[in-house]
């Protein structure tokens, strides 16, 4: 029991509790949830992020979970209904070789690395809403969540921005 007091003080462990309450927020959603779309709009896409109980917010087009990514649709046609949906996460802090985005690239399926335009890092995957559940996009984006978080000592060799 004392380890656990002791742990709750360190930055590490409560950001390690936080990831882990977030990760078990999206398994129940994931649980309780069949929803399955042909296309997806994006009051559909906020009604199963909601439904997570997560704390997220808007930002234009896009649902923008706390201390996470960005989640949003594509291939919209003029009703709003689109054909994907999107994640998307940028490291701000994070200017990585190019080198680091092949190997990324070459040994990991999911998230796919690229860099910004002002040379930070972004990360992204796309899935079809073809088909899709709220499962699928729940589970996909805790599975893309903890692929950058697992592996976050890879980027430790890139160049700090200023």
């Amino acid at each position: 029991m004392r380890f656990f007091k002791r742990a709750e003080k360190n930055k590490f462990f409560r950001k390690a509790k936080i990831t882990a309450l977030a990760g078990a927020a999206f398994f129940t959603m994931a649980l309780n949830s069949g929803s399955t779309y042909d296309s997806i709009t994006l009051d559909e896409l906020v009604a199963v992020i909601a439904g997570t109980g997560l704390d997220y917010s808007m930002n234009g087009n896009y649902i923008n979970i706390r201390s996470g990514p960005f989640i949003g649709v594509t291939g919209c046609n003029t009703l709003g209904s689109c054909t994907d949906v999107m994640i998307m996460l940028s490291l701000e802090d994070v200017t990585p070789t190019l080198d680091q985005v092949n190997e990324w690239n070459q040994t990991r399926k999911i998230p796919e690395a690229s860099v910004n335009s002002d040379g930070t890092l972004l990360f992204e995957h796309y899935m079809t809403a073809k088909g899709i559940t709220s499962t699928a996009i729940v589970d996909t984006i805790d599975w893309f969540w903890k692929a950058i978080t697992d592996d976050k000592e890879f980027w430790s060799e890139s160049e700090p921005t200023s």
